[in-house]
Order: structure tokens, then C-alpha cells, then sequence
């Protein structure tokens, strides 16, 4: 039936006995006789059908219920895997069935979730549900609005509640992006006659799943033929396409990992994964990561799985690290490693807000906090490892690229996790990269003047350091109130040093202040103050040669400087000239 339908009648009497739980003295196996209603819908669904399934899973709960006679309820009974699993998948012909039965399972665990210490009835573990077609069956819904507006808003926000991590922007974006350009450069092709599966007004022939296999593996040693099988996928409908997943990631990645691949393969390997990606999210992501293991056994690979995934998303990183020195498979890891973040902070607010015993809110807050910024500094640590490694130089630019982009869309998705990793710190070498490639760096700004308050010496210097970067790039009002700061922090940094590694804090100090003079000509005079108040301490040794050479550099002096000089001498010389040298460029 359908809403078109004149009568409903046993579907209404059907919601009544389940409401009123008039269902315990009726010997009726409820899920037969639903499962056989549901296989009889047809578009446009009958606004009965979502408020029927509602009322099944609710008298599922209250029958597992304690206190609740199994034996009066044994007729009333879950759907099992197995028949969801055979009647809702993506090439089924009955997709209103599959739709259906994806809202009861979503529904079933919302149920449970909401009821949990309540009732001993089990909710469909995330493994199985990531087999289900979730992202491609609500794109159905939404394309045929009206045949399924009675069902699609509730599907849609038990989806956006149980699963956010399809719906983060940065990976919306992607998808849109690689759908847009996987049109165009699909539509170039078929301007190409000389392609040989290409025949004007006929449909692409699919391949058979070995020959994809074959042509693929060999995509090293005969990167032509992959090509063009990679053309041909690309040309298939995303129906069609979603057959060929496993083969395409169990051939491609490995070569992948191996390098001197041709870039035209790993250009169309990813636009094709990230359309695949867009239509079989969870799928894909487990498929991949598993592949992305391939120094461990298979029998350790398939122990993988999403809810593994998403209780420790930082076990994405010990994967082979082959995969960070490939932009290709780095970007598509950094996709997973999103999507297993937003799933964990999904699933651990989840476990708080159903009470279940495992951290306090506010606990469970600044773990999720600390996983992300544990995310953020690996990849930093990354990015340093793969600086000291023989790597080509525009592999190596895309690589770093691809970690700014990632760090840009973590800081603007949380601006508290920024301020978190800039107080943990990070190697300072990084700074004028994190400053000229991150879009969003410019948001330390308000955290600055708290870190430069700091007891720590290395914090302070780092914020400094920090500040000093910032204000080259951004030399506003605002930066330069954050630089009095960093000015006013040297006497701190002065009364810290007693050893030679602090002699190198004041030495870093001393450079970011001269910087600072240089972006804001107006904190010359108040800096010459500063350093001739902190200059009646000595620096000796190897530290006054230091001293002087980053101070006689910074303003490119040429006076000679004696062996008995003092911080004040040095101070007092090298400000003089970088007076007069912001007065000749003034």
C-alpha cells in the first residue's frame, strides 16, 4: 500500500495493539506479519508506515524490559541481520523496503540507546550498520521528497545524530568538489573518441571484477591500460561503480604505497574514491584502512572495524608509513582520520548522555579534546619526520599542503583545540610554515597575551617566537597590543636564565623582539628601555658570541664588537642602528 492507498485499516489496528500492548494476549508473530507489510509498500509511503515501525520498536523495548514475562512476548521479536542485510542493500529493485527497513534499525538503536540499563533488547552493532547503503538511501529519499516526506526528516536527523561524521562540512566539501571535477574531466573524456569503451549513444560496458582486478595490480609495469580502466569506472554510474570498490582499493593502494606510480592514475583513483566515498561512506573508510595496514597479517587487518575505529581514532596513524610520504593516500587518510574523530566525540557524548558509567561531562570534554590535539601534534610530528627524509620536492609540497589543510579545518571546526596545541607547544620550526600555510592561525591571537603569561620559560619564548610570525603577516592593532606583551615578558625571560640552554631562550627572545621593532617601528624606543633595564646581567662564553652575532645580524651592524662587551653594549649598539635604520626607511 501506499499513501495513495483508500484504506489502511490493518496497519492502524496493527499501531493500536502494539500502543496499547493488547499484542501480549494476541498469538501473532508481529515482525512476520510487519516484515510482510513493509514488502508491500510503494512510493509514496503512507504516513501510517514510519508511526507503525515507531510503535514496533517501542513494544521491542518494553518486551525486553525487566520485570516483563518473556514467555507472553516470545512472538514479538527484532528484525535479524540477515533479513535486513538481504532486503536493504543498493541493488535491490524494492527500495522502498530498503529504506524502511534502514529507518527501523536507526530507529531500533535510538530506542535502545535512549533506554539503555532499561531493557535487555540489543541494539545493531555499528559493523553492521556501516553495511548498510545509510548515505546513499537518504540521497534516494531526499531526490523523491514527496514519495518519501513522511519518512525522510525522522531518517534524516537519526542519521545526523547516530552518524554526524557523514556530515562534517570539510568532508561535504570534498565530496562536492571531486563530484564536480570527476564531471568535467568525465565529460573531456567522452569528447575523446580514440577511447575505445566510449561508443556515441551507448551505454559503458561494465568490466568483469577480474579483469579490474588484473589491469590495476598491474598498474605499475603498464600504467596505460590502468588508465583507461580507471577512465572507464569513472564513466560508470555511481550504482554500477560501487560493485568494483573492493578491487579498485585492494589493487591501487598497494602500488600506491610502493611510489613511481603514474600521476594520472593517482589523480583518478582519488577522484573515483572520493565519489565512492560520497555514496558508501562507512564501508569504504573500513575497506581502506584495512588496506592501509599492509605490514600486518590479514587476520590483524580484519579485527579492524568501525566501532574499534572509533573508540581510538589515533590507531589510524600507526598504519604503514609509506602512506604519509603519498599525497594521495595522506589526503584520503586524513578523510578517515576526520571521520573516525567526529564518530569517537559522537560516540563518547552519546555514552554521557545515556548515563552510562564512564566520564563525567566535563571529563569526557577534555579527553575528546586531548584525542583531537593528539591528532593534530602527530601530524606535526609527521610533517618534521618527512623534512628529514629524500622525498621529491613537489610530492613534499603537496604533503604539506595537504597537513595545513587538515590543521586549518580542525582549528575552525574547534578554536578551542587551537589554543590547546599552542600551549602544549610544538617544534618552533614549524611556525612560519603553520603561519603561511594554516588560514586560521591568525585566531592565537586571542589566546596569545594568556600563553606569554606563562611560568614556563620555553611557553613564553615560544609565544614570542609565536607573535613575532603573526605580526609579520598580520601587522594590525591587535597584534601589535599582543607584541607590548611580548615585549614586556623579556625581564622575565632575563631573571629565568642561569644555565646555557636558558642563555638560548633569551638569545630566541632577543631576535623575536628585534623582529617585532622591525614590524612596529613604534616599539623601538620602549625596547631599548627593556634591554638596557635587563642588561646589567653579563652573558658569558659561548653565550656572548651568540648574543652578538644574532643581534649585530638582526640589524645587519657593522661596528666591531669588543671581547669584553656587555649585554648593555650589545643592547645599546644594536638598537641604535635599528633606530636609525627604521628612520631611513621611514
Amino acid at each position: 500500500f501506499s499513501s495513495s492507498s483508500s484504506s489502511c485499516l490493518s496497519v492502524v489496528c496493527m499501531a493500536e495493539l502494539l500502543r496499547h500492548k493488547l499484542y501480549i494476549n494476541v498469538k501473532l508473530d508481529v515482525g512476520d506479519w510487519l516484515l510482510q507489510q513493509l514488502q508491500h509498500c510503494v512510493e509514496p509511503i503512507h504516513e501510517s508506515v514510519p508511526v507503525l515501525i515507531d510503535d514496533f520498536v517501542q513494544a521491542l523495548c518494553i518486551s525486553g524490559s525487566a520485570g516483563v514475562d518473556q514467555t507472553t512476548v516470545a512472538h514479538l521479536t527484532p528484525f535479524s541481520t540477515t533479513v535486513i542485510s538481504e532486503n536493504c542493500h543498493i541493488r535491490t529493485s524494492n527500495k522502498s523496503l530498503s529504506v524502511l527497513l534502514l529507518y527501523y534499525t536507526l530507529k531500533l538503536n535510538s530506542q535502545v540507546e535512549l533506554t539503555q540499563g532499561k531493557t535487555n533488547l540489543k541494539e545493531y552493532s555499528e559493523d553492521f550498520v556501516s553495511t548498510l547503503p545509510v548515505k546513499y538511501l537518504l540521497s534516494y529519499c531526499e531526490k523523491r521528497e514527496m514519495q518519501y516526506r513522511c519518512i525522510y526528516p525522522r531518517m534524516l536527523k537519526l542519521v545526523v545524530n547516530q552518524y554526524p561524521h557523514l556530515f562534517t562540512p570539510s568532508i561535504l566539501l570534498s565530496e562536492e568538489s571531486s563530484q564536480f571535477n570527476g564531471r568535467i574531466g568525465l565529460e573531456s573524456n567522452l569528447l575523446h573518441s580514440d577511447l575505445p569503451f566510449i561508443h556515441p549513444n551507448k551505454a559503458i560496458q561494465e568490466p568483469e571484477l577480474e579483469e579490474v582486478h588484473t589491469v590495476l595490480s598491474d598498474c605499475q609495469s603498464n600504467p596505460a591500460a590502468a588508465v583507461l580502466m580507471l577512465l572507464r569506472l569513472q564513466a560508470l554510474p555511481l550504482l554500477s561503480l560501487e560493485k568494483y570498490a573492493h578491487h579498485i582499493v585492494e589493487a591501487v593502494i598497494p602500488s600506491l604505497m610502493k611510489g613511481s606510480i603514474d600521476d594520472r592514475i593517482s589523480e583518478l583513483f582519488m577522484s573515483i574514491w572520493m565519489s565512492l566515498h560520497g555514496f558508501t561512506p562507512l564501508q569504504l573508510t573500513l575497506l581502506t584502512v584495512r588496506q592501509l595496514y599492509a605490514d600486518i597479517s590479514l587476520q590483524s587487518r580484519s579485527q579492524f572495524n568501525l566501532d574499534s575505529i572509533t573508540l581510538d581514532p589515533l590507531v589510524l596513524f600507526n598504519c604503514d608509513r609509506r602512506a604519509f610520504q603519498c599525497p594521495t593516500l595522506l589526503s584520503i587518510l586524513l578523510h578517515c582520520v576526520q571521520m573516525a574523530l567526529t564518530g569517537s566525540r559522537n560516540k563518547y557524548s552519546r555514552m554521557v548522555s545515556a548515563n552510562v558509567d564512564v566520564l563525567k561531562p566535563d571529563e569526557m570534554q577534555n579527553f575528546l579534546l586531548a584525542q583531537e590535539s593528539a591528532a593534530v601534534q602527530l601530524l606535526l610530528e609527521v610533517f618534521v619526520a618527512l623534512s628529514r627524509e629524500s622525498i621529491d620536492e613537489s610530492a613534499f609540497t603537496k604533503l604539506r599542503l595537504i597537513i595545513c589543510q587538515f590543521i586549518h579545518r580542525s582549528f575552525v571546526d574547534n578554536p578551542i583545540l587551537s589554543k590547546l596545541v599552542h600551549f602544549q607547544t610544538y617544534p618552533t620550526s614549524l611556525l612560519p610554515l603553520l603561519v603561511a600555510e594554516v588560514a586560521s592561525m591568525h585566531i592565537c591571537f586571542d589566546f596569545l597575551p594568556e600563553l606569554l603569561l606563562n611560568r614556563d620559560p620555553n611557553k613564553v619564548v615560544f609565544a614570542m617566537e609565536l607573535t613575532d610570525f603573526l605580526s609579520r603577516k598580520y601587522p594590525l592593532q591587535k597584534s601589535l597590543n599582543v607584541s607590548k606583551n611580548a615585549l614586556s615578558r623579556l625581564k622575565f625571560i632575563s631573571k629565568h636564565r642561569t644555565t646555557t640552554d636558558d642563555n638560548e631562550l633569551l638569545l630566541r627572545s632577543l631576535k623575536a623582539v628585534v623582529n617585532l621593532c622591525v614590524t612596529f617601528p613604534s616599539l623601538a624606543e620602549e625596547a631599548v628601555d627593556v634591554f638596557i633595564d635587563i642588561s646589567g646581567q653579563d652573558v658569558s662564553g659561548s653565550g656572548k658570541q651568540a648574543v652578538r652575532s644574532v643581534v649585530a645580524g638582526a640589524v645587519n651592524s657593522s661596528e666591531r664588537l669588543h671581547d669584553g662587551a656587555t649585554t648593555k653594549d650589545l643592547v645599546v649598539v644594536a638598537f641604535r642602528r635599528l633606530v636609525d635604520m627604521l628612520a631611513q626607511r621611514t
